[in-house]
């Protein structure tokens, strides 16, 4: 198991500075804000919120990144009773790598946490691999 281990870090290590001494053009990085502010009052009030920050690039020859954190909170009230309708976080990430024209291997990762839903913490991974047509 240990060679196993040791042979799969030499080969990220040895794959990674060969992508490195062969980047021919810069890598392209988008980040974004986003902000969200409902309110709504009448019969109920109802007040929710949403944050989310995302990055996103592409480097040639290593592929491609998309990561990011969100979170919502909402709460509603009628008359004097106040409930919570959404708190929620999402931390989440996708690699691809581009092999050729037209093949591609990724990799999914997010962790979330959601107290309306009594989700403490649910992490989850995702291998892929694919053909663009």
């Amino acid at each position: 198991m240990k060679f196993g281990i040791e042979m799969t870090l030499a080969a990220i290590a040895g794959a990674a500075s060969l992508a490195a001494a062969q980047d021919p053009a810069p890598a392209t990085w988008k980040t974004s804000l986003n902000l969200g502010l409902s309110l709504t009052e009448g019969n109920s009030e109802t007040r929710v919120a949403n944050v989310a920050l995302l990055t996103e690039g592409e480097k040639p020859r290593l592929g491609s990144v998309r990561a990011g954190v969100e979170t919502h909170y909402g709460e509603a009230r009628i008359g004097d009773a106040r409930e919570k309708t959404v708190e929620n976080a999402r931390v989440f990430s996708n690699v691809r790598k581009m092999w050729g024209d037209r093949f591609f291997a990724s990799g999914d990762a997010a962790v979330v946490h959601d107290d309306v839903a009594r989700v403490a913490y649910r992490a989850t991974l995702g291998p892929g691999a694919g053909v663009h047509g």
